[in-house]
Parts: C-alpha cells; structure tokens; sequence
C-alpha cells in the first residue's frame, strides 16, 4: 500500500471510530432520556395516589373533625380528642360534638399559662344545668360527649405536673370490666410536690360504671386545687373489691367535694386508705351538699 493509499484508509478509521462512538453516545442519551421520562411519568401518577393516602390518613386520625377558630377548638364525632388537648393553649376552650362518642386513654399535658383551657359539650349553656346547680341526667344526657377507655387503663389520666384544666356537660365511662379508676390525677410516684397536677375542675359531669360489671373507682383525685362539683358519679361497684365515687390519699390538697350525686358500694368518699412516695396527709378538703347513695339493688 503507497503513502497516499494508507493515508486515506486511515482518515477512514478514524472517520468509522468517530461514527461509533457517535451512535454509541446517541443511544446512551437515548436510555438516559427514557429514564428521565420514566421517572416523570411516575412521579406524575404518584402525586394523586400521595394526595390521596394523605386524606385517607387524615380522615383515620380524625385530624379532619379537628376545626380551630380563634380560641376555639371543635371535635367532631370521630375527630383527635388527643391532639386538641396537645393543641389547645391556655384559655381555649375544646368542644366536642354533643352526643358523640371519643374512645382512647387521653393525657393532659403540661402547659405554660394560668389560664384553664376548657373541655365541654359543644351544645349550649342551656342544655345544661346553670352554673353552680348539679346536673340533671333527664334533661342533660342526651347533649353530653362521651369519653370512655377501650381497655382497663384509666380514660383521663394527666402528666406530672399539668394544670389548669376543667371539663363542664362531659360524660365519662367504665374502663373495660370496671377495673381501676375511670379519671386517674397523679400516680402516687411523684418525687416533688410541683409534679402533682393540679387546678383541674370536673363541672356538672356524669362518670358511671357499667350497669352490671360496675367500677371500682370513679375518680382519683390526687393532686392539688382539684374541685368536683355538681356532678353526678353512679354505678361504682365491683365485685371483690372496694369502691369508691372519689378516692383522695396521695395529696396534702386542697380538694373540694362540692353538690354531687355520688353513689358507691363501698365508700362514697375515700381519704387516706394507701400511701405514696410523698406520704402526704389529705387536707384543706371541702365536702359539702352533696348526696351519697348506696342502692340496694
């Protein structure tokens, strides 16, 4: 082969190579391309299905019956009991449909403030009884939230220390076969005084046991400026055990027992009894105008 001869078959090698390397870049971006577009397209349909598991999760939660209006916060049937309280701020007021249903283990938390946040039934002032008269079950029941436990734990239980809390036209149930208390305030294992809750006011409520597996405590009422008042506590009976409407022992108060219906088999109202890491005494404790009931039946 003469110079010239090679020299172009070289210029043709190189000119092939270059078309080769050419089309192999070409389909490299063209892949490259498909997988851009892939992920486009399902990013595109996953959005909706996103959106969707997202209202779905909400709806479960019952974030959706949460509705929030200046410092009012409205649960609706279904709705997160808990995550109002988390929610509320000191002076709101919670309002939970009248006549619904709210099943869980609820815990008040800790809040900064000296103001009460409220927890009531959304029906009117006047569906109730007035301020400062017991509530009347005839009139009143049917307007009444009810917030009950699914298992034996207590349904209202608060954290050490929480404040500032009162529930008016609220009715409270039994725990699953009527074991321990259906409102648990305090544990009895604070280390401080400051740990006990207190400023915590049930107003015109009704907690009951179940009518034949009973309860044995209505409410636990160890902590500090705790008032129970024109409110009515029925059915604390239970088989085997002594039961009391309110127990109060791991306290030094004040508690004030004021205008209730308190019915239970053993004792209506119970001071002292056990002991706690604190070993507190009872005291400063009001009991006044209130009916206690033991039905033979």
């Amino acid at each position: 082969m003469n110079t010239v001869n090679a020299k172009i078959w070289q210029q043709k090698q190189k000119e092939r190579r270059k078309i080769l390397r050419e089309n192999r870049n070409d389909k490299i971006v063209g892949r490259s391309h498909k997988r851009i577009y892939s992920v486009i397209l399902l990013a595109a349909l996953s959005l909706p299905l996103i959106a969707l598991g997202g209202y779905f999760y909400r709806q479960h939660a019952g974030y959706s019956a949460l509705e929030v209006s200046a410092n009012i916060i409205n649960v609706k049937a279904g709705g997160n009991l808990q995550a109002a309280l988390e929610r509320a701020t000191p002076g709101d007021t919670i309002k939970l449909e009248a006549g619904a249903s709210f099943v869980g283990n609820f815990n008040l938390p800790l809040k900064t403030g000296g103001e009460f946040i409220t927890i009531r039934t959304s029906a009117a002032d006047e569906k109730l009884a007035p301020a400062g008269a017991r509530i009347e079950l005839a009139k009143s029941v049917a307007f009444l939230p009810k917030i009950s436990s699914p298992n034996a734990d207590a349904t209202i239980t608060a954290v050490n220390g929480a404040h500032h809390y009162r529930f008016v036209g609220v009715e409270f149930g039994a725990t699953r076969g009527g074991v321990g208390n259906i409102i648990q305030l305090g544990t009895t294992d604070e280390r401080r005084i400051e740990d006990l809750p207190h400023h915590i006011e049930f107003d015109r409520v009704f907690i009951h046991g179940s009518p034949t597996e009973g309860q044995r405590r209505g409410i636990a009422a160890n902590g500090k400026f705790i008032k129970i008042i024109n409110s009515y506590i029925s059915d604390i009976k239970r088989k085997g055990d002594e039961s009391q409407a309110i127990g109060v022992w791991a306290t030094d108060g004040p508690v004030e027992i004021v205008n209730n219906y308190l019915e239970a088999a053993a004792e209506n109202i119970l001071f002292g009894g056990a002991e706690s890491y604190l070993q507190l005494t009872p005291t400063d404790c009001l009991v006044s105008g209130n009916h206690l009931n033991k039905p033979l039946k």
